[in-house]
């Protein structure tokens, strides 16, 4: 199991597939994303593979700060409940080793960041609806277990 590059991939049906359910299936935001991980260098969008094959996948942005920002987070339907989508955080961690990870997610996504160790704030953005701020401090979390 590793994080491999995708962005070489994004022209392949399965690779759309993945990214076309993080942006609920709007074809107009899957081709925006696309470009955007094809042509912003602060982007990567990585897979999951399992024995060959792609089945999650995570699309981060990168800081100076040594944050990573998750923009999407996806696990095949088929293999959910497995690990996977923690597996994928400890792979970015080995390979990027960053201070803090955060992502932004509304509440059907918040009990996963809580269950693998994310602190939650609730927040409201301009249009009033309600969003979830979840951090993991990476080097706070590898102090507490150690």
């Amino acid at each position: 199991m590793q994080l491999v590059d995708l962005e070489p991939k994004l022209g392949e049906e399965e690779i759309r597939e993945l990214l076309e359910a993080c942006v609920q299936y709007d074809p107009e935001l899957l081709d925006r994303a696309v470009e955007e991980y094809r042509s912003d260098p602060e982007l990567s969008i990585l897979g999951l593979d399992v024995e060959d094959e792609i089945v999650g996948l995570l699309g981060i942005r990168s800081r100076q700060d040594n944050t990573v920002l998750i923009r999407h987070l996806y696990v095949k339907p088929e293999v959910r409940g497995n690990g996977l989508g923690r597996a994928q955080l400890l792979e970015l961690i080995s390979l990027r080793n960053p201070d803090h990870i955060i992502a932004e997610v509304e509440e059907e996504s918040v009990d996963f960041f809580r269950n693998v160790g994310f602190t939650i704030v609730s927040f409201k953005e301009e249009d009033g609806q309600e969003k979830f701020r979840c951090t993991y401090s990476v080097h706070e979390q590898v102090e507490d277990e150690g």
